[in-house]
């Protein structure tokens, strides 16, 4: 299985995942990262809409890109153009990880 690896982008920087975890593919890594989002914005929603978690692949490459407010539950009232994409499984082009 894939070993996929999360960047959280919190506008002062980001934190990387070094170890990152197995999934089967691009789909259980939204998934997955759409877990993690709800977990870390569990009611702070406030402060941490603005954040968002990459998801890269084996390669580096950034494969997710999933903006905290895009998955909000405090916004549900606005129409999903104003929030966002909801997350998406990037096709191209591919952006490498910083280093």
């Amino acid at each position: 299985m894939p070993n996929y690896t999360f960047e959280l982008r919190d506008g002062s920087g980001g934190i990387d995942d070094e170890t990152g975890v197995a999934l089967a593919d691009g789909v259980h890594a939204l998934h997955y990262a759409q877990d993690v989002v709800h977990e870390l914005m569990r009611s702070r929603e406030a402060q941490t809409r603005t954040w968002r978690l990459d998801v890269y692949d084996e390669a580096g490459e950034r494969v997710i890109e999933l903006p905290f407010a895009t998955i909000d539950p405090t916004l549900d009232h606005l129409r999903p153009e104003l929030r966002g994409h909801g997350g998406k499984i990037l096709r191209s082009p591919p952006v490498r990880r910083r280093k």
